[in-house]
């Protein structure tokens, strides 16, 4: 299964672009389309275009992580909201998480539900993820 332009969509609204470096919330260096700067990359500056280059490369990261992690069936409306949301907390943190504990038990409402528990960063209930987690719950039940 591939991301389809509503994973893609749902990323890059949420994510937004920034042509240069930038510290993001968790201390991390990050530049374009939410890309997390690794050690040994280098930039200065880039296009709209190359932000989605590495942002195909970001988004093959997620979906390897959900085909090696999620045993269920997915609906591609499922997937997308899957491959948002894996993008922006991570491979570690979807693997040890109720929510893909849930989909491997193919109790899809429960597992929709999930989403309402990532919300919360440092103590604090962040209403940019709120709003995030609400579309990828509607792209999740949109099949």
């Amino acid at each position: 299964m591939k991301a389809s332009d509503k994973a893609i969509n749902l990323i890059t609204e949420f994510e937004g672009f920034s042509s240069t470096p930038y510290m993001d919330e968790n201390d991390g260096m990050t530049i374009g389309y939410g890309h997390l700067i690794k050690k040994g990359e280098s930039f200065t500056a880039i296009t709209r275009m190359q932000g989605r280059a590495i942002l195909k490369q970001d988004v093959a990261i997620a979906e390897n992580a959900i085909a090696e992690l999620v045993t269920g069936y997915l609906t591609q409306g499922m997937y997308d909201a899957l491959v948002s949301f894996v993008f922006n907390i991570g491979r570690g943190q979807f693997k040890h998480s109720t929510m893909r504990e849930r989909l491997n038990a193919g109790d899809r409402l429960s597992a929709f539900q999930e989403f309402d528990r990532w919300i919360i960063d440092d103590g604090k209930k962040l209403l940019g993820l709120a709003r995030r987690r609400a579309a990828e719950g509607v792209v999740f039940l949109s099949d």
